[in-house]
């Protein structure tokens, strides 16, 4: 399971601490949390989230390469 944050929901994530420390759980549960890097610049929220302690890369290809993979995708 990876859960991949892009857009919008981003800037919610870089300024609710609430959110922030359920995605902690999610990764000390083993989940991989990755953020948009292409957005997060964009919005001025790449330090936030890098400094929070997750990992910011440009999600593009790894989506296309999990998708080629037969990863499912799950968006809301």
């Amino acid at each position: 399971v990876k859960i991949i944050v892009f857009g919008p929901s981003e800037e919610v994530a870089a300024h609710d601490t609430e959110i922030q420390a359920k995605l902690k759980d999610s990764m000390k549960a083993g989940i991989e949390v990755l953020f948009c890097k292409a957005y997060s610049d964009e919005q001025g929220v790449t330090g936030i989230l890098e400094e929070a302690g997750f990992k910011v890369i440009y999600v593009g290809t790894v989506m296309s390469q999990l998708l080629k993979d037969g990863w499912d995708s799950l968006t809301f």
